[in-house]
């Protein structure tokens, strides 16, 4: 139990009066965190297959902790099982053998950890190309910053959902952008990054995943939660935000993070 020291102090006939008043706090065991992502890079055709998860420690504390121990895998339609392994006691699980390239299929993430079992399904999406960057010096609330606009052409006739990421040494994190083709069904659309740490001579990896419709309401809410609150896309949301991971041994302690399996865009691009 954490306790909490907290002062009270009442002017009573002109008499002080200070008292500690210790209050124990019920705990319950830390959540599961898991961050799921297997991606297939179209420009090289390379994969990404790797599961991350870690533990929450509750109420105060924002600490993860690697959930080591745990059993992974992803199984196809086809029922076929595809395993993967920790690293180190890291809670890093990557593949032993390399999860197929489907598109339109579904794919069923399994977890086991401390005796519960977690469960998660996901469709995998295709993404258009990065066609072209543009960028333009702007002055932003009083700075100098870098505009960057990376462009794709939205295939007519489909609905498409996708993730843009901004990849530089300068952020602790990816910067995020999600779209979704309601009005340039057909046409070019882009993503955008505006920032004033970004200096000529600086590689930007540009990325473009595709998403489920799900996927894209769990990033556009976590995107939003994040520039309201200064946090990253791993650190717990000011709400707890509803993933596609279920656990199935005890439905009340859902765990946080979500499993995504996409084709990606990537642009390595020489700021100007």
């Amino acid at each position: 139990m954490k306790k909490i020291g907290r002062w009270l102090c009442a002017l009573i006939v002109c008499i002080s009066c200070e008292e500690i008043i210790e209050v124990d706090l019920n705990e319950e065991a830390p959540r599961l965190v898991v961050e799921a992502n297997i991606n297939w890079i179209k420009e090289t055709r390379q994969t990404e297959q790797e599961i991350w998860l870690s533990t929450l420690s509750p109420y105060f504390s924002n600490e993860t902790n690697p959930a080591s121990g745990a059993t992974v895998s992803i199984v196809d339609e086809a029922a076929k099982r595809y395993r993967f392994v920790e690293i180190e006691n890291s809670g890093r699980y990557v593949a032993l053998d390399t999860v197929p390239y489907q598109v339109n299929q579904n794919y069923t993430l399994h977890i086991t950890y401390n005796q519960e079992e977690f469960e998660a399904t996901e469709s995998f999406q295709t993404v258009a190309n990065i066609t072209r960057v543009e960028q333009e010096q702007l002055n932003f609330f009083g700075r100098e910053a870098l505009k960057f606009e990376v462009y794709s052409f939205d295939p007519p006739e489909e609905e498409n959902y996708t993730l843009f990421e901004f990849i530089t040494p300068r952020f602790e994190l990816p910067d995020l952008n999600v779209y979704r083709d309601d009005f340039t069904n057909g046409i070019e659309y882009y993503g955008i990054l505006v920032d004033s740490e970004v200096e000529a001579g600086d590689t930007l990896q540009l990325r473009q995943l595709g998403l489920s419709p799900r996927g894209y309401n769990y990033w556009s809410l976590l995107v939003t939660q994040n520039l309201q609150g200064g946090g990253g896309p791993f650190q717990p949301p000011p709400v707890n935000l509803n993933g596609n991971v279920v656990n199935r041994t005890n439905p009340d302690r859902a765990p946080l993070g979500y499993f995504r399996i996409s084709e990606v865009s990537e642009l390595h691009y020489v700021v100007q």
